[in-house]
């Protein structure tokens, strides 16, 4: 409660705005070129806009959000997600877990599930190296 409060509507910390949807890119132009690359992925478990973004407490942020990695990687990436530290696109996702070592067990397990997440974050991984 005392975090909401602290970021509410009226709190002077800078909110991202967000790229469109691609979906709501597709609505808009039915019949036309979809071809903008501009827009981001759909989100996958999060609201697209965090619920924070205060780079004062963004190291204990992250030492918080790789604690929770450790006990679940869905969570931990949800985590990182909505506190505004990594947006929901693959490559950043994947980019964010390599440079600040997650528990390489839980990353292994998260990546081995059947969520569509992972299977994106697997196939992002792939395409990265080749």
């Amino acid at each position: 409660k005392e975090v909401l409060e602290d970021y509410s509507a009226e709190s002077a910390v800078a909110k991202p705005r967000p790229k469109p949807f691609l979906a709501d890119n597709l609505a808009a132009n039915p019949g036309g070129n979809n071809d903008d690359y501009s827009a981001t992925c759909e989100p996958f478990f999060v609201p697209r806009l965090p619920l924070s973004h205060n780079e004062t407490h963004r190291a204990e942020v992250i030492y918080l959000g790789l604690d929770l990695f450790r006990q679940s990687g869905g969570h931990g990436l949800a985590f990182f997600v909505a506190t505004g530290v990594v947006h929901d696109h693959p490559t950043d996702l994947s980019a964010f877990m390599l440079n600040h070592a997650v528990d390489p067990t839980q990353l292994g397990e998260f990546l081995g599930e059947d969520f569509s997440l992972a299977q994106t974050l697997r196939l992002a991984e792939i395409h990265k190296q080749g």
